[in-house]
């Protein structure tokens, strides 16, 4: 609360939860991946402390633009880059993060190469649009041997994580 109560803030992180949460259910519209996290944005808007911002709606929208008529990959990161940002910023990460799934269609190794790729603040873009892919295709999107990579690599139990999201979906659903 002391250094994210803000409308900007939530709204953000409203939008990337709704995104995580609309994909862990097994949902595949990508288009409507989008107006989820995007709706999710408006109703975040009416909590916290109100601050002064650029509009994250619109910034979503623009970076999904962009995606949709960049068909050069390279020029799609750097139109990015430099149209909607990729700092730190809520009404910045979150629309490129936002976009960058939408340009992978949900595919988790697509999107972290995109991630990667597009400068400035990666590893949050790159947490925030995987973690929506990843909840989007689900755990058939990665080969064994990546899981094991990953797991490896990072020291964390995924599939005793991903048991734990099923559990919330239960505990919800109940």
């Amino acid at each position: 609360l002391a250094t994210h109560n803000t409308n900007l803030a939530i709204a953000a992180s409203s939008a990337i939860a709704a995104a995580v949460s609309y994909s862990i259910e097994g949902n595949r519209n990508i288009d409507t991946v989008i107006d989820i996290a995007k709706s999710a944005c408006t109703k975040g808007m009416a909590f916290g402390y109100e601050t002064v911002g650029a509009s994250i709606i619109k910034r979503i929208e623009l970076a999904v633009e962009i995606t949709k008529h960049e068909s050069d990959d390279d020029k799609m990161l750097q139109d990015i880059y430099d149209k909607i940002g990729t700092g730190l910023p809520a009404t910045e990460s979150i629309p490129a993060a936002l976009a960058l799934v939408y340009r992978a269609k949900g595919d988790p190794l697509k999107c972290a190469l995109y991630s990667a790729n597009i400068g400035g603040d990666t590893d949050t873009i790159g947490a925030m649009s995987c973690g929506i892919c990843g909840a989007f295709m689900g755990i058939e999107a990665f080969t064994k041997e990546q899981i094991n990579i990953l797991t490896m690599t990072n020291n964390i139990d995924f599939a005793n994580l991903a048991e734990r999201l099923l559990e919330c979906k239960l505990n919800k659903n109940s």
